[in-house]
């Protein structure tokens, strides 16, 4: 009889104790996978906890912090391509742009993971060493004082003599504007995008540091028009300021838009393959890209079946497109220098 007491007191003991740590919130760590991002923090924060619930599976994402401003992430595919060659051994990369995902798959640096996508092949590598999703769009943010058939059109406005002193452009060396700059390349060759460039700055185009800055003039009526990704015009148009968001080069002759999709890879060094695979699945599934557009409506999604947050955000399909060579694009990013010429300084 005392053998049974003595049995129920500690039976009863350890369902106390157990009790305990449940309350006290104790419970065993999940297991993870580091994940590079350079995509706007406040977006692919929120959208990883789904996968975790999902998958059982904790996120760490590693971003790169600029010099002069530690506590801001540097978001430049540039510097994360930089990192990642010298720090090869993380799960996953998820870039603002797929050049970037292609430039490390030249590099040697991802493995290729095959899965069944409604993502269209414009957007992936043929070797599945890469996929896209959620792309941004070069568009054009105009004075809203512009009559409707006097607004510019096309990238080439920067080169007309009517648009003198009127546009406003982001250093092509320089974030988002070098992808741009290197996808021009593949279409108009390097000696072609060189002149373009030095044509637009003897038409007296204001040359700035960045999208935001050549933004800003327009809002405030220093300059006329600029181009700058799709998010970046939302934002300002979002705020009933005195500007609008244009699709540029939408005639069948001329160049269409500049797609830029985020980018998904594997890398060489992975230490849980299955766990980095469920996580490319969420993000290019229908619900993923979902989230990741509620949360970035000047995204747009890839997926069928997946709309957009913003009446000013087009669907791709409805779209002139211009077609991105993205191994082309990769093998020139890091030479933009010498393709425009050199180091090129904002004017003041």
């Amino acid at each position: 009889m005392t053998d049974v007491r003595h049995l129920g007191r500690s039976i009863h003991a350890i369902l106390l104790f157990t009790a305990v740590l449940l309350l006290s919130g104790c419970k065993q760590a999940l297991p993870s996978i580091d994940v590079y991002a350079d995509p706007d923090p406040f977006m692919t924060y929120r959208v990883m906890p789904e996968y975790t619930r999902l998958n059982k599976v904790e996120v760490k994402q590693v971003h790169f912090n600029l010099p002069d401003r530690p506590s801001e992430p540097d978001t430049s595919g540039a510097t994360s391509c930089a990192e990642l060659l010298k720090h090869p051994a993380v799960d996953a990369y998820w870039s603002g742009d797929a050049v970037y995902n292609e430039y490390l798959r030249q590099q040697g640096l991802t493995v290729p993971y095959h899965l069944d996508s409604a993502i269209p092949a414009a957007y992936r590598d043929p070797q599945d060493n890469w996929i896209g999703i959620a792309p941004r769009i070069l568009v054009i943010l105009v004075r809203s004082t512009l009559k409707r058939g006097e607004r510019p059109s096309s990238i080439r406005a920067y080169t007309d003599p009517a648009w003198k002193g009127r546009g406003a452009l982001a250093n092509p060396l320089k974030g988002s504007m070098r992808s741009h700059f290197a996808v021009l390349s593949t279409v108009w060759g390097d000696q072609q995008t060189a002149s373009f460039y030095k044509a637009a700055r003897e038409n007296d185009t204001k040359i700035v540091a960045t999208q935001e800055e050549s933004a800003d003039m327009v809002v405030e009526g220093d300059a006329d028009f600029a181009f700058v990704d799709s998010d970046v015009a939302l934002n300002r148009v979002r705020k009933n300021l005195p500007v609008e968001l244009l699709y540029p080069d939408q005639s069948g002759g001329e160049l269409g838009v500049i797609v830029t999709p985020t980018g998904l890879s594997i890398m060489r060094g992975c230490k849980n393959v299955p766990a980095a695979r469920r996580l490319v699945d969420y993000l290019t599934s229908r619900d993923g890209e979902r989230r990741i557009i509620s949360l970035a409506p000047a995204q747009v999604p890839l997926n069928e079946g997946v709309g957009t947050e913003s009446p000013n955000m087009w669907r791709i399909e409805t779209l002139h497109v211009m077609h991105t060579d993205f191994p082309a694009a990769a093998r020139k990013i890091m030479d933009m220098e010498k393709i425009l010429g050199g180091p090129l300084q904002s004017k003041e």
